[in-house]
């Protein structure tokens, strides 16, 4: 019997192998074996789509490889990039080019500043990132997003889809520079929205109670006055209703000219009672 050789696979059966392994273990085993097995590769995208994910040191050594051989020439190539922020992919990075890279999803925030500058320099171009914060964070995860919001939301300037995935509660999503969700304090979200240089859409949701309210319209004023690309705002802000003079004194709050000047629309209040007869006052923009 003639034994088969690996080469001599049809091209359908190399796929359906292909499709058992880690594309990082396809590039390092295959990619420079021959040319026909190097236009497969570039037939299904794998230089296109590159995961450096993995953290164990033999996979290192193949992250190591496929860096420094193979997408230091084919770099332009690469579309979409995924590693590991804790890992230290510095001398990784520093051999790239990645001049068409348009998606990045990064699995923890880099551990130094030195490496998140870096990375930066490398996906100055992209337009949607996926960034995936872990338990194993040793930071509050309000310093995360301030982190995530100062050197990456205003570095990034091609950026208009960016998706934050936490396991403290902290989950937003931006959508062309907007934040549609999150679950924040409102220190929080004062904070990071001074720092959204760029921010031109903002829709957010607000709930108050009765311990902790700081929320009205001077402050949100505040807030937003210094944000000079802002062109679009919407929100609902819920607060308890004590009497008739805790509400006239919040709708008092946004009659300034900031208010009333600065947006197509008034902000629109009602009281509503919630299921266990609670009166909450709404304002609505």
């Amino acid at each position: 019997m003639m034994a088969s050789c690996f080469n001599d696979l049809p091209d359908l059966v190399l796929f359906e192998i292909f499709q058992y392994l880690k594309s990082l273990d396809v590039l390092y085993s295959f990619s420079n074996f021959n040319e026909r097995l190097y236009n497969l590769l570039w037939e299904k995208f794998y230089f296109r789509n590159i995961d450096l994910t993995c953290n164990d040191e033999h996979s290192r050594i193949k992250s190591d490889y496929v860096c420094s051989t193979i997408l230091q020439f084919e770099g332009e190539f690469v579309h979409t990039f995924r590693l590991n922020g804790q890992l230290d992919h510095t001398e990784q990075l520093q051999r790239l080019v990645l001049p068409n890279l348009k998606i990045v999803e990064l699995i923890e925030l880099p551990k130094t500043v030195d490496q998140l500058e870096l990375l930066l320099l490398k996906i100055v171009n992209t337009s949607q990132i996926t960034i995936r914060l872990g338990t194993s964070l040793e930071v509050r995860p309000t310093y995360s997003l301030i982190v995530l919001y100062e050197k990456i939301f205003n570095q990034l300037v091609s950026l208009n889809v960016c998706d934050v995935h936490s396991p403290f509660g902290v989950d937003f999503r931006l959508v062309n520079t907007e934040i549609i969700r999150y679950e924040l304090t409102y220190d929080d979200l004062d904070y990071i929205v001074r720092h959204l240089k760029h921010l031109k859409h903002l829709k957010f949701k607000y709930n108050g109670n009765l311990l902790y309210t700081t929320i009205n319209g001077l402050l949100l004023e505040e807030t937003l006055s210094g944000l000079k690309t802002l062109i679009e705002l919407h929100f609902k802000i819920k607060i308890p209703y004590r009497d008739e003079e805790n509400y006239n004194e919040f709708v008092s709050t946004f009659q300034t000219h900031y208010w009333q000047c600065n947006w197509d629309r008034r902000v629109r209040f009602e009281t509503k009672e919630d299921s266990v007869q609670k009166k909450y006052i709404h304002a609505i923009l």
